[in-house]
């Protein structure tokens, strides 16, 4: 009877689990798949590019952090010629999706039953604004799947190559996501709350986890001096983690709309009675050590909201808001959940666990069809935040496909090699670049985070060159222009006085 509930338990997670990917589906395919930006845009070319073998740098193109794993993971999707702007929000999504499956199905495996529908559920139950920008490949959920994989391993029996192992995936997830920093805190904090810090556990532990942490550095100094070598490729500097009391103060004045964002109906309130549900089952149950982790997970978070970067984003748009700078959360608060839960000793009865269960699920069901009924409302609506921002430039996917393939026919059969950008449609350019690999070189005047290209148009040389404009009012226009014993770089000075990025 004991085994056929458990089987029954897990049966309704992964339905469950269906359920959510159901959801997010929905959104690539009514939003993600149709929808791209500038830096969306550059993803799809990172893709051709490493489909091809180019590795320019080590960060996000432009910049000196971030990543483009994005776009890595999408390149098995290209070569199955699966269309980019399928390939890239799938990829994203993967990333997304894999720490909550992984702390789940681990959940599973330690038959707690409760912890895995927490997990799956907190998955489920954030606002639709932290489920569009989980949705887009812009940079912001590679590292997480490598910190919680490492979180968990530094908080498992094994040898000690295992917490090099641990410790290094931590590290990795810091260098291509930031903010997998708090996630690596509760990992670390969770070792030692719940472990004896005696000569056993430093000689089993500390080896890997020290040699760990140096191979991480290594990785990230070989970054770091990839950009002093080369200073005009890193057009974005990294920013400084400095602390300001004054960006502290107003966020806690908008505390309740940064709680939101990480609730179903978007009403920060409701974590004021999660926190005390917390604090009271803690107590309840005498789980001290579980109340400590709550309690700096809750208090990192706040950290968090006292950096400048917070300051870095425009009101009243997603693609350019604050949450973006937030996207750890519910990561951070699902790997506590599993954490905690593991250590934890007591066990549910069957009775309890079964209830658990119930409960959850009905939360499931209540929880979707909010959400499902808010992001159809969103995504009908042109006044929404989703298409709002005097930052982003969001176009049609399908409008630039079509007219940059044209573009690059128009260059083929000119024998152009080089097309130029010579409009601020940035996303245009990238497209066509990836859409026409190897045929040319493409560059956009005004604004390019490709270095590589800058460097190859500055030869002096004959050039046969393609002008390209493109918006969606005017439609494609094109123009032939011939370049004699000059780089393109300086005849787009001389003639249409453009200056690199300016």
């Amino acid at each position: 009877m004991k085994d056929k509930q458990i089987k029954i338990e897990k049966t309704i997670f992964y339905m469950l689990l269906i359920l959510v990917m159901v959801y997010r589906g929905a959104i690539l395919f009514k939003y993600s798949f149709y929808y791209v930006d500038d830096d969306q845009a550059l993803m799809w070319y990172g893709t051709v590019s490493f489909a091809h073998f180019d590795f320019h740098e080590p960060c996000f193109f432009g910049q000196s952090y971030g990543s483009m794993i994005e776009s890595l993971l999408a390149v098995p999707f290209y070569f199955l010629h699966i269309p980019l702007n399928v390939a890239l929000p799938v990829s994203t999504l993967i990333f997304t999706t894999l720490p909550f499956l992984y702390l789940g199905i681990k959940s599973l495996e330690n038959n707690r039953m409760v912890a895995a529908y927490i997990i799956l559920f907190v998955y489920a139950a954030m606002s639709y604004d932290w489920d569009v920008l989980t949705s887009i490949p812009r940079a912001f959920v590679g590292g997480f799947i490598f910190g919680v994989i490492g979180g968990v391993l530094i908080n498992e029996e094994g040898k000690w190559y295992k917490y090099l192992i641990a410790s290094y995936c931590i590290y990795l997830g810091c260098i291509i996501t930031n903010t997998v920093v708090a996630i690596a805190g509760m990992s670390y904090l969770a070792m030692v709350l719940y472990n004896k810090i005696d000569k056993d556990f430093i000689k089993k532990r500390f080896p890997g986890l020290i040699a760990g942490n140096v191979l991480g550095f290594i990785t990230g100094y070989f970054i770091k001096m990839f950009y002093v070598n080369n200073p005009d490729y890193n057009l974005h500097p990294a920013y400084n983690a400095a602390v300001s009391l004054k960006v502290l103060r107003e966020n806690i004045a908008d505390f309740n709309e940064i709680a939101g964002w990480f609730t179903p109906v978007t009403i920060g309130a409701v974590w004021i009675i999660v926190m005390l549900v917390i604090v009271w089952i803690c107590i309840y149950r005498g789980a001290f050590k579980s109340l400590i982790m709550t309690a700096f997970a809750f208090f990192g978070f706040i950290a968090i909201l006292s950096l400048d970067k917070m300051e870095d984003y425009m009101p009243g748009t997603l693609l350019y808001g604050q949450l973006r700078m937030l996207l750890f959360v519910p990561y951070m608060i699902a790997l506590v959940v599993f954490l905690c839960s593991c250590y934890d000793e007591s066990v549910w009865n069957r009775k309890k666990t079964y209830v658990g269960c119930i409960v959850m699920v009905l939360c499931f069901l209540v929880v979707m069809v909010i959400k499902s009924n808010i992001i159809i409302k969103e995504i009908i609506s042109e006044d929404s935040v989703l298409y709002n921002s005097e930052v982003i430039n969001l176009q049609q996917s399908d409008d630039l496909i079509e007219n940059a393939r044209e573009a690059g026919r128009i260059a083929v059969e000119n024998n152009c090699d080089v097309v130029i950008q010579v409009d601020s449609n940035k996303a245009f350019g990238y497209i066509c670049s990836a859409l026409n690999y190897k045929k040319f070189i493409q560059y956009n005047a005004e604004y390019d985070r490709r270095t590589w290209i800058y460097h190859r148009i500055m030869k002096p040389g004959n050039y046969r060159c393609l002008l390209v404009k493109y918006n969606i009012n005017d439609g494609l226009s094109t123009e032939v222009r011939e370049i004699s014993g000059e780089s393109v770089v300086q005849w787009l000075y001389d003639d249409m006085g453009f200056i690199r990025n300016d």
